[in-house]
Protein backbone atom coordinates (compact mmCIF):
# COMPACT_ATOMS: atom_id res chain seq x y z
CA UNK A 1 0.00 0.00 0.00
CA UNK A 2 1.57 3.19 -0.69
CA UNK A 3 1.26 6.66 1.29
CA UNK A 4 -1.96 7.85 -0.51
CA UNK A 5 -3.69 4.53 -0.07
CA UNK A 6 -2.18 4.41 3.57
CA UNK A 7 -3.43 8.00 4.15
CA UNK A 8 -6.89 7.51 3.27
CA UNK A 9 -7.19 4.36 5.37
CA UNK A 10 -6.12 5.65 8.49
CA UNK A 11 -8.47 7.98 8.24
CA UNK A 12 -11.05 5.73 7.54
CA UNK A 13 -9.52 3.58 10.28
CA UNK A 14 -9.77 6.44 12.63
CA UNK A 15 -13.69 6.35 13.11
CA UNK A 16 -16.86 4.18 12.13
CA UNK A 17 -18.05 6.35 9.54
CA UNK A 18 -16.04 9.10 8.06
CA UNK A 19 -18.58 10.80 5.91
CA UNK A 20 -22.07 11.72 6.01
CA UNK A 21 -24.98 9.29 5.31
CA UNK A 22 -27.39 11.89 2.60
CA UNK A 23 -25.78 11.79 -0.55
CA UNK A 24 -24.54 15.09 -1.99
CA UNK A 25 -27.87 17.79 -2.29
CA UNK A 26 -27.25 18.77 -6.10
CA UNK A 27 -27.19 15.24 -7.46
CA UNK A 28 -30.13 14.60 -5.83
CA UNK A 29 -31.70 17.57 -6.78
CA UNK A 30 -30.98 16.62 -10.42
CA UNK A 31 -31.69 13.20 -10.66
CA UNK A 32 -34.07 13.70 -13.18
CA UNK A 33 -31.15 14.64 -15.47
CA UNK A 34 -29.80 11.25 -15.30
CA UNK A 35 -29.99 8.93 -17.64
CA UNK A 36 -30.83 5.40 -16.65
CA UNK A 37 -29.40 3.58 -20.43
CA UNK A 38 -25.75 3.51 -18.75
CA UNK A 39 -24.47 3.54 -15.17
CA UNK A 40 -23.49 5.50 -12.61
CA UNK A 41 -19.86 5.91 -11.84
CA UNK A 42 -18.60 7.30 -8.43
CA UNK A 43 -14.65 7.72 -8.68
CA UNK A 44 -13.78 7.97 -5.08
CA UNK A 45 -17.15 6.92 -3.60
CA UNK A 46 -16.26 6.43 0.12
CA UNK A 47 -18.68 4.40 1.92
CA UNK A 48 -20.71 4.90 -0.77
CA UNK A 49 -23.75 7.37 0.26
CA UNK A 50 -23.75 8.97 -3.24
CA UNK A 51 -23.66 5.33 -4.98
CA UNK A 52 -26.12 3.88 -2.76
CA UNK A 53 -28.57 6.52 -3.21
CA UNK A 54 -28.51 6.04 -7.18
CA UNK A 55 -28.28 2.22 -6.18
CA UNK A 56 -31.84 2.84 -4.48
CA UNK A 57 -33.03 5.07 -7.59
CA UNK A 58 -32.60 1.96 -9.71
CA UNK A 59 -29.40 3.47 -11.34
CA UNK A 60 -26.60 0.55 -12.79
CA UNK A 61 -24.03 1.43 -10.37
CA UNK A 62 -20.22 1.08 -10.21
CA UNK A 63 -17.49 2.57 -7.75
CA UNK A 64 -13.86 2.53 -6.67
CA UNK A 65 -11.78 3.94 -3.75
CA UNK A 66 -8.33 4.77 -2.17
CA UNK A 67 -8.96 2.71 1.14
CA UNK A 68 -10.69 -0.81 1.51
CA UNK A 69 -11.74 -0.31 4.55
CA UNK A 70 -14.65 2.20 3.06
CA UNK A 71 -15.08 -0.10 0.28
CA UNK A 72 -15.83 -3.21 2.41
CA UNK A 73 -18.14 -0.45 4.27
CA UNK A 74 -20.22 0.29 1.31
CA UNK A 75 -20.33 -3.23 0.56
CA UNK A 76 -22.31 -4.42 3.59
CA UNK A 77 -24.22 -1.10 3.64
CA UNK A 78 -25.52 -2.29 -0.03
CA UNK A 79 -26.02 -5.39 1.36
CA UNK A 80 -28.00 -4.45 4.09
CA UNK A 81 -30.27 -2.17 2.01
CA UNK A 82 -30.63 -5.01 -0.56
CA UNK A 83 -28.64 -2.97 -3.21
CA UNK A 84 -26.11 -4.05 -6.13
CA UNK A 85 -22.97 -1.66 -6.60
CA UNK A 86 -20.33 -2.91 -8.10
CA UNK A 87 -17.50 -1.83 -6.72
CA UNK A 88 -13.27 -2.32 -6.44
CA UNK A 89 -10.23 -0.34 -3.84
CA UNK A 90 -7.45 0.89 -5.89
CA UNK A 91 -6.05 4.12 -7.18
CA UNK A 92 -7.79 6.49 -9.50
CA UNK A 93 -5.04 6.83 -12.05
CA UNK A 94 -5.31 3.13 -12.75
CA UNK A 95 -9.25 2.52 -13.42
CA UNK A 96 -10.12 1.82 -16.74
CA UNK A 97 -13.40 3.35 -17.64
CA UNK A 98 -15.11 1.87 -20.83
CA UNK A 99 -15.36 4.89 -23.55
CA UNK A 100 -19.57 6.20 -23.24
CA UNK A 101 -20.42 3.81 -20.68
CA UNK A 102 -21.75 5.92 -17.69
CA UNK A 103 -24.57 8.25 -17.92
CA UNK A 104 -22.88 10.22 -14.52
CA UNK A 105 -19.34 10.12 -13.03
CA UNK A 106 -19.53 11.26 -9.85
CA UNK A 107 -16.02 12.98 -8.06
CA UNK A 108 -16.76 14.58 -4.86
CA UNK A 109 -13.61 16.16 -3.16
CA UNK A 110 -10.99 13.66 -5.31
CA UNK A 111 -9.74 15.40 -8.28
CA UNK A 112 -8.07 17.77 -5.95
CA UNK A 113 -5.95 14.91 -4.63
CA UNK A 114 -4.03 14.81 -7.43
CA UNK A 115 -1.22 16.71 -9.06
CA UNK A 116 -1.72 18.79 -12.07
CA UNK A 117 -0.60 16.70 -15.16
CA UNK A 118 -2.43 13.31 -12.87
CA UNK A 119 -5.72 15.80 -12.91
CA UNK A 120 -5.65 16.05 -16.76
CA UNK A 121 -5.25 12.83 -17.71
CA UNK A 122 -8.05 11.73 -15.17
CA UNK A 123 -10.93 14.21 -16.43
CA UNK A 124 -9.70 12.83 -20.51
CA UNK A 125 -10.86 9.24 -19.18
CA UNK A 126 -13.97 10.14 -17.54
CA UNK A 127 -14.94 12.34 -20.49
CA UNK A 128 -14.54 9.99 -22.53
CA UNK A 129 -15.99 7.66 -20.55
CA UNK A 130 -19.18 10.04 -20.76
CA UNK A 131 -22.10 8.88 -23.45
CA UNK A 132 -23.21 12.08 -25.36
CA UNK A 133 -25.23 14.49 -23.02
CA UNK A 134 -23.52 12.22 -19.40
CA UNK A 135 -23.06 14.41 -16.64
CA UNK A 136 -20.17 14.91 -14.45
CA UNK A 137 -20.22 16.12 -11.06
CA UNK A 138 -17.12 17.83 -9.24
CA UNK A 139 -16.70 19.16 -6.00
CA UNK A 140 -13.30 20.54 -5.08
CA UNK A 141 -10.95 23.00 -3.71
CA UNK A 142 -10.62 26.22 -4.82
CA UNK A 143 -8.12 29.24 -4.96
CA UNK A 144 -9.73 30.67 -1.16
CA UNK A 145 -8.67 27.53 0.38
CA UNK A 146 -7.14 28.81 3.82
CA UNK A 147 -4.80 25.40 3.83
CA UNK A 148 -3.37 26.69 0.34
CA UNK A 149 -1.57 29.95 2.23
CA UNK A 150 -0.34 27.52 4.90
CA UNK A 151 1.62 25.02 2.03
CA UNK A 152 2.69 28.48 -0.24
CA UNK A 153 4.46 29.57 3.29
CA UNK A 154 6.32 25.97 3.28
CA UNK A 155 7.37 26.52 -0.29
CA UNK A 156 6.34 22.89 -1.47
CA UNK A 157 4.02 24.83 -4.74
CA UNK A 158 5.40 22.18 -7.38
CA UNK A 159 3.17 23.71 -10.18
CA UNK A 160 0.91 26.13 -10.35
CA UNK A 161 -1.54 25.26 -7.87
CA UNK A 162 -0.11 21.90 -6.77
CA UNK A 163 1.31 21.32 -3.37
CA UNK A 164 3.59 18.25 -2.46
CA UNK A 165 3.21 16.74 1.51
CA UNK A 166 6.26 15.44 2.35
CA UNK A 167 4.51 13.65 5.21
CA UNK A 168 1.95 11.79 3.60
CA UNK A 169 4.15 12.02 0.04
CA UNK A 170 1.10 12.99 -1.62
CA UNK A 171 -0.32 16.10 -3.86
CA UNK A 172 -2.83 18.78 -3.07
CA UNK A 173 -4.26 21.27 -5.64
CA UNK A 174 -6.38 24.32 -5.52
CA UNK A 175 -8.37 25.18 -8.82
CA UNK A 176 -8.75 28.55 -10.10
CA UNK A 177 -12.06 29.17 -12.11
CA UNK A 178 -10.33 30.32 -15.09
CA UNK A 179 -8.45 26.56 -14.77
CA UNK A 180 -11.67 24.60 -14.45
CA UNK A 181 -13.72 26.50 -17.18
CA UNK A 182 -10.42 25.92 -19.29
CA UNK A 183 -10.79 22.07 -18.02
CA UNK A 184 -14.31 21.48 -18.25
CA UNK A 185 -14.82 23.75 -22.12
CA UNK A 186 -16.32 20.67 -23.60
CA UNK A 187 -19.02 20.71 -21.19
CA UNK A 188 -22.15 22.88 -20.63
CA UNK A 189 -22.55 24.18 -16.81
CA UNK A 190 -25.96 22.78 -15.00
CA UNK A 191 -25.13 23.70 -11.54
CA UNK A 192 -22.22 25.71 -10.09
CA UNK A 193 -22.08 26.71 -6.48
CA UNK A 194 -18.85 28.16 -4.23
CA UNK A 195 -19.37 27.47 -0.96
CA UNK A 196 -17.00 27.37 2.57
CA UNK A 197 -18.29 24.26 5.12
CA UNK A 198 -16.61 23.37 8.41
CA UNK A 199 -14.50 19.85 8.25
CA UNK A 200 -15.06 18.02 11.36
CA UNK A 201 -14.31 14.57 10.43
CA UNK A 202 -10.54 14.48 11.21
CA UNK A 203 -7.94 16.65 13.08
CA UNK A 204 -9.20 20.28 14.70
CA UNK A 205 -11.77 21.62 13.01
CA UNK A 206 -10.72 23.74 9.62
CA UNK A 207 -12.78 25.41 6.78
CA UNK A 208 -12.15 24.31 3.38
CA UNK A 209 -13.25 26.43 0.38
CA UNK A 210 -14.28 25.30 -3.23
CA UNK A 211 -16.64 24.77 -5.45
CA UNK A 212 -19.35 22.24 -6.86
CA UNK A 213 -20.27 21.86 -10.38
CA UNK A 214 -22.47 19.22 -12.47
CA UNK A 215 -21.88 19.71 -15.95
CA UNK A 216 -22.91 17.55 -19.13
CA UNK A 217 -21.21 16.70 -21.72
CA UNK A 218 -21.92 18.67 -25.19
CA UNK A 219 -22.84 16.04 -27.92
CA UNK A 220 -20.04 15.48 -30.13
CA UNK A 221 -20.68 16.54 -33.96
CA UNK A 222 -20.84 13.45 -36.85
CA UNK A 223 -17.92 13.93 -38.95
Amino acid sequence: MDKKNSLWENQYLKTGQLWASEPEAALAKYVSLVSKDKKVLDLGMGEGRNALYFAGQGFKVAGTDFSTTAVERCKEKAEQLGLEVHMSAGNLKDYEIAPESCSLIIMANVLNFFRDREIDMILKKVEQGLQDGGLLYLNVFDSYEPGMQKLKEHGSEVAPGTFYRKQTDSYVHFFTCEELEEKLERFETIHKSDYQSLDLSHGEPHVHSGVELLVRRKCQPFV
